[in-house]
């Protein structure tokens, strides 16, 4: 990858997280805008839903399961070496057939997780860094979006706080990995910003997270995860529509939430439902994902699941199960379809 290319490309980047930063003080709307910009993606269609968090630990199948239940599904693209890459994403030789599907359909998209000077020295990502240019989606801190006087208070807050054991707990849970000292630079970042959100907006779980890193350090890095994850970072997400988790994801945060804020959980769980119960296998790859694409409509199946997001995020529960009925009969129409039942093989 040629330097003075990526260094041009990361000049533009943050020419753009400049301009955004200053619109959030002016005009931007976070219910309808977006950053980055709908443009910046060719061919998008809404809803735009970003991959499960756990992508790095899933497999290629996971991804491409996820492409016909939204209109473009953003896969984060992090700097990481081509054997990583081709466990956790894609094999580096469906790359150029990647980057047309983006070009000729739109239902695949990238973003940049790090700036374009990272990649440098990973050529095999040159056809989707050189052809898509895709934007960069962090640089963002979430107290980019509080005061300066609440800023100043949850800051002081946490300083206090994750000294000592609080520390220690997130030094043993990186010790248990292989991740370089920069990305868990980063992810020591990301847990500030996420506690400086949280105690921002006075969420109920942040006296429970402080109270924790000093009883129970560990138990409080699961919980201030799991906040930043699933609540402060989708409240702050100003490019997608809605979120995919794993069942992994939703049975782990269940075991970190706190007893008296644990509920009998009203999700929409009928897709992974319907699935299991019909056996249905689905797209495992780019191939199966475009002969699924090409023979069934998915418009109505969208829009269900984008009112259930919207009932979800306004706590509409009377929303929620409404659609998640609707949901149920549709995903119940396509079965009969016998063209459908041909073409994707069963067990």
């Amino acid at each position: 990858m040629d330097k003075e290319f990526l260094l041009d490309y990361e000049e533009g980047e943050l020419e753009e997280r400049r301009n955004f930063l200053k619109s959030l003080d002016e005009d931007f709307e976070f219910e309808t805008d977006r950053f980055p910009s709908d443009n910046r993606f060719p061919r998008l269609a809404k809803p735009v839903a970003e991959v499960s968090p756990r992508r790095t630990g899933g497999t290629e199948s996971d991804i491409w399961a996820q492409v016909p239940f939204c209109g473009s599904l953003l896969v984060p693209l992090p700097p990481i070496d081509m054997p990583i890459f081709e466990k956790a994403l894609f094999k580096v030789s469906e790359i150029p057939d990647i980057v047309d599907f983006v070009k000729e359909r739109g239902r695949l998209q990238f973003a940049l997780c790090a700036l374009p000077s990272k990649y440098e020295g990973l050529d095999y990502l040159d056809p989707i860094l050189k052809e898509l240019k895709p934007p960069l989606i962090t640089g963002l801190r979430m107290h980019d979006f509080v005061n300066a006087q609440e800023f100043s208070v949850a800051n002081e807050a946490y300083s206090q706080l994750a000294k000592g054991r609080f520390r220690e707990a997130q030094e043993r849970a990186f010790s248990r990995t292989s991740l370089p000292q920069s990305t868990k630079r980063d992810f020591l970042e990301e847990h500030h910003s996420w506690f400086i959100f949280l105690k921002a907006i006075q969420h109920p779980f942040i006296n429970d997270i402080e109270n924790l890193m000093i009883d129970d350090p560990v138990q409080a890095l699961k919980l201030l995860i799991v906040a930043g994850i699933s609540i402060a970072e989708p409240l702050l997400d100003t490019r997608s529509d809605l979120r995919n988790l794993s069942l992994e994801d939703l049975r782990r945060e269940d075991r970190y939430i706190p007893a008296r804020y644990q509920h009998k959980a009203r999700l929409p769980c009928e897709i992974g439902r319907f699935l299991f119960e019909k056996r249905t296998l689905a797209p495992v790859n780019l191939e199966s994902c475009c002969d699924m694409l090409d023979n069934f409509h998915f418009g109505e199946l969208r829009k269900i699941m984008k009112a259930l997001n919207d009932g979800i995020m306004s706590n509409e529960y009377d929303v929620v199960s409404k659609n998640t009925k609707e949901l149920s009969d549709i995903l119940d129409n396509i079965w009969e379809d016998l063209v459908l039942v041909s073409r994707i093989p069963h067990p």
